[in-house]
């Protein structure tokens, strides 16, 4: 009877501990559950840009041992997560992107089809053309003969054009693309592209409303308002020498 007893009191024991840890599991997972629910909808991206500026500077400084060309890979894909998050960078904005174009370039400058896309978002996204044409020359220099460098002229060629109104340096880049790509057995009708832009710009066109329509296209997407105001006054300028 004694032995019967003591051992349904022990059963009662292990069933009141057992609920008792399942509760506080209960409890706690509940609670985790109730601050990644909080992140998820209420999302500090700010803090989320800091902890990728974070990200990308450690990966700069970590030595690649030789491999640096799988090292710009993986900043590559850094950046396309960036970049395709349209939630995060419409509260924070694309002003990443140069870091992103740097880092990449300073690990594997022969990494052309990134470059294409890192141009187009720097210019069109960050609303930084000057910089991306600086970081397209810094490419090139470093490597001139690659086979896809054709590109990055005839994209630093448009930057030049639409954005900075510089015709003659622009002229120079679609003829050296045009150049390159003869060189290099492109097809006939990007090398002709080329100098066909190149003869345009030789009639020294007025390019002053394809800018202001380039830099108001941009506008949008600038997030921070003092590199709004920059395009901002940027656009007033062109404006005033139309009139």
């Amino acid at each position: 009877m004694w032995l019967h007893k003591s051992l349904k009191l022990q059963q009662f024991t292990y069933l009141f501990t057992f609920m008792s840890i399942a509760i506080a599991i209960f409890y706690l997972q509940s609670d985790r559950l109730s601050k990644v629910k909080t992140q998820v909808e209420n999302p500090d991206y700010l803090q989320q840009e800091k902890e990728s500026l974070t990200a990308l500077n450690l990966r700069k400084i970590t030595p690649a041992f030789g491999f640096n060309n799988l090292m710009a890979d993986s900043i590559y894909l850094q950046f396309v997560q960036y970049f395709g998050d349209e939630t995060a960078r419409k509260a924070t904005g694309y002003s990443l992107v140069p870091q992103y174009f740097t880092a990449i370039a300073e690990r594997d400058p022969q990494f052309t089809k990134a470059y294409l896309t890192l141009a187009t978002a720097n210019s069109m996204y960050a609303g930084k053309a000057e910089e991306t044409v600086s970081l397209i020359d810094r490419v090139l220099q470093t490597s001139p003969t690659e086979k896809n460098s054709h590109l990055l002229w005839t994209v630093k060629a448009i930057d030049e054009t639409i954005f900075l109104g510089d015709i003659d340096a622009a002229k120079h880049s679609y003829l050296t693309a045009a150049q390159l790509a003869r060189h290099s057995d492109r097809p006939i009708d990007t090398v002709r592209y080329n100098q066909q832009k190149a003869q345009f710009l030789d009639t020294e066109p007025d390019t002053t409303e394809a800018q202001i329509t380039a830099w108001k296209s941009v506008l949008p997407h600038v997030v921070k308002e003092h590199e709004r105001q920059v395009i901002r006054d940027r656009i007033s300028a062109l404006e005033a020498e139309l009139k």
